[in-house]
């Protein structure tokens, strides 16, 4: 196996170290190079803790955080690429970092319809924010998605707090 990336080259005891020596932005951008660095990050068992995801109208955004580490933003531009990809990258992101989400917003109207596909992947949120700006169509299909996993749900959209118009959903 050869690979432009030399670091992976080296012996799996001595890569563990080096890898237990980096922070989460460096691991995250080690995991997207080959399936095997994945692969050692994810046996390592690095917990990581999310604050929250926020997909805005453009971009994808998730900010981690450990313990004594400062947060880590991770910034994904959603326009240009398929669901598919971020998807995958999400999914990658999330697979390595072993992560619990604290909290997801919906900031204003993707460009994209397909990017709710996203959220798809969240297996357990602790609170959903749809603020005021988040479209009506883009809120039903994130809390048709999300309702099941989330623990709270805040909303700052007048509209939808009411009975009649959470029966639509």
């Amino acid at each position: 196996m050869t690979t432009p990336f030399p670091l992976l080259r080296l012996p799996r005891l001595a890569l563990i170290r080096v890898l237990q020596q980096m922070k989460t932005g460096e691991l995250i951008a080690i995991s997207l190079l080959s399936n095997r660095a994945r692969n050692l990050i994810k046996m390592l068992c690095i917990k990581k803790y999310v604050s929250s995801v926020n997909l805005h109208a453009d971009y994808l955004s998730i900010e981690a955080s450990q313990r004594y580490d400062e947060p880590l933003e991770l910034s994904f531009n959603t326009v240009s690429v398929s669901s598919d990809v971020t998807l995958k990258w999400l999914e990658r992101v999330f697979e390595v970092m072993d992560c619990s989400i604290e909290e997801v917003d919906l900031h204003g109207s993707p460009q994209r319809d397909d990017v709710c596909e996203v959220l798809t992947i969240l297996k357990e949120v602790r609170g959903l924010y749809i603020w005021d700006n988040c479209p009506n169509s883009f809120a039903k299909k994130a809390l048709k998605i999300l309702t099941p996993v989330t623990a709270e749900t805040v909303m700052f959209k007048f509209h939808l707090r009411t009975k009649k118009n959470w029966k639509l959903l």
